[in-house]
């Protein structure tokens, strides 16, 4: 992405005097609280401009770039701030519950809370098409992302403790994440719908999808045998890794 700086002439920004040493960290900070600031009174990322943020700061428009590449950057820093603090809300939340299908409940309901109580930050991230396309992980780099794997981990117990049917852990945690981001962006994408209770609704459409995950009687008692393989070491061994992805191609 070619970047193009915004000249200070005629910026109304309130002088500043000289950053002193070890106060970089301090004004990058600023820099991200300000740009926070503006998304959230704005309700628009679009409306979010370097040259408004270094007004809100107190300096110059490219001083921005001393610490962000470009708006598209600088924007991305804001939500990943809240993205870190989804898979904080995400552990937290999964911690104490023993069962995993309703870990994966409590999981799915925490990332829909998140989702709709930070709207502008969740659109630039997750669908807002410049913006997400060049900050994307593969399917195979998703079980190790913060937030993600948190929902990985507990549909593999789930696996492994007969509650969910022996899938392929990455596909059905996906599976799971599609869920809650359809909804969450149907949501966001068209406010006006008339929605009715957004907690009752979400934990039908969770309940929908985790009930279909369930685990069924098997028709008849497996023979004994070889120990299987734990569901995490099947997974990893299915997935394809960036080396053999390259061979194949």
């Amino acid at each position: 992405m070619t970047r193009h700086r915004p000249s200070s002439t005629g910026d109304a920004e309130r002088p500043r005097s000289r950053a002193r040493r070890g106060e970089g960290d301090r004004l990058r900070d600023e820099i991200l609280d300000a740009a926070e600031a503006l998304l959230r009174e704005t309700g628009s990322a679009d409306k979010v401009s370097t040259r408004a943020v270094a007004q809100r700061v107190g300096v110059s428009s490219p001083a921005i770039y001393l610490h962000f590449p470009d708006r598209a950057g600088l924007l991305f820093e804001v939500c990943q701030r809240q993205f870190d603090t989804l898979g904080a809300r995400l552990r937290a939340v999964a911690a104490p519950i023993d069962d995993p299908a309703e870990r994966v409940a409590t999981i799915g309901r925490e990332y829909c809370h998140f989702a709709l109580e930070n709207p502008q930050q969740y659109r630039t991230m997750m669908m807002d098409v410049i913006s997400g396309a060049a900050y994307e992980v593969g399917l195979d780099e998703m079980r190790t992302e913060t937030g993600f794997d948190v929902l990985f981990d507990a549909v593999v117990e789930g696996i492994d403790r007969g509650v969910f049917a022996p899938n392929d852990p990455t596909a059905s945690a996906f599976g799971l994440w599609c869920t809650a981001h359809g909804f969450v962006s149907l949501v966001i994408a068209k406010p006006s719908m008339g929605w009715p209770q957004t907690d009752e609704l979400v934990d039908a459409v969770l309940r929908q999808a985790i009930d279909g995950m369930r685990a069924r009687p098997a028709p008849r008692a497996a023979k004994a045998g070889k120990p299987a393989a734990t569901t995490k070491q099947a997974a990893t061994a299915k997935t394809p890794t960036k080396a053999t992805k390259a061979t194949k191609a």
